[in-house]
């Protein structure tokens, strides 16, 4: 084997482990923004195992929310792929291009915050589920925030 062949054999061997391996970080943060609505077109939540903190953002006169609810939220905790971390520019697509706004997620690691923002049509082949995610997690939240309010 050539010493190129076993460069991009290795190579490709820690491409593939690192979209194999999952990590569960301590906080998480799922969301939605747009650019041009009205109401709460900022959306985030930050999770933890036993703390939800929902923040929403309005473009108008409505006021924003900020809320903490204690309980626990290990349910709604993901695992993510150790090679979302090379993704540097932290957008897949084009999000919120075509007025469709763009859902977000991210974590900490080591302390460090890392954010995501997902076009509506794209999605790493390394997180295929992303979209699937970010959808469960929001509905999922929106029903506890509803709770919440009763």
């Amino acid at each position: 084997m050539t010493r190129i062949a076993k460069v991009l054999f290795y190579t490709l061997l820690v491409i593939l482990v690192a979209a194999l391996i999952r990590i569960k970080p301590a906080t998480e943060y799922v969301g939605f923004y747009a650019g041009e609505c009205i109401g709460a077109c900022n959306i985030s939540y930050e999770i933890t195992s036993d703390k939800l903190t929902i923040n929403e953002i309005s473009n108008d006169s409505i006021p924003g929310k900020h809320l903490i609810i204690k309980g626990d939220f290990d349910s709604l905790r993901f695992r993510v792929p150790l090679l979302i971390l090379s993704q540097i520019t932290g957008r897949f697509g084009c999000p919120d291009c075509s007025d469709g706004g763009a859902s977000t997620l991210g974590f900490k690691l080591l302390g460090m915050k890392f954010n995501y923002a997902f076009d509506r049509d794209k999605k790493p082949w390394y997180f295929y589920d992303a979209h699937d995610i970010i959808r469960d997690r929001l509905s999922k939240i929106q029903k506890i925030d509803s709770a919440y309010h009763k």
